[in-house]
């Protein structure tokens, strides 16, 4: 006699891995009990509320590059960078570094 097939759910398809980079921010006392009583509230991880927040929050901030990256001042493995920030890059390796780029960085 031959053994019965046994029939298997389906599997939910798993959601891809979103590749995340960590940070640090400084919060007050009082940011720190809202976010930790969200997180409670919500079953909820930190990152998660805060990803939340700043996608629902900063939604109308976008970066747009439009067309291949062009690759001056391209060094192996460092991003490619804007005309004005290779020419600061210049001046701080020769001692010279402006304030105002470097803090827009």
């Amino acid at each position: 006699m031959a053994k019965p097939t046994s029939i298997r759910a389906p599997r939910a398809a798993e959601k891809p891995k979103v590749p995340k980079t960590k940070t640090a921010v400084s919060l007050t006392d009082e940011a720190i009990k809202r976010l930790g009583a969200a997180c409670v509230a919500h079953g909820l991880d930190q990152s998660d509320i805060v990803e939340w927040l700043i996608q629902e929050n900063l939604s109308g901030y976008v970066i747009q590059v439009r067309g291949p990256g062009i690759p001056i001042g391209k060094r192996a493995g460092q991003p490619i960078l804007p005309a004005s920030v290779i020419a600061e890059e210049s001046a701080s390796e020769a001692g010279h570094v402006n304030p105002s780029v470097m803090r827009n960085l």
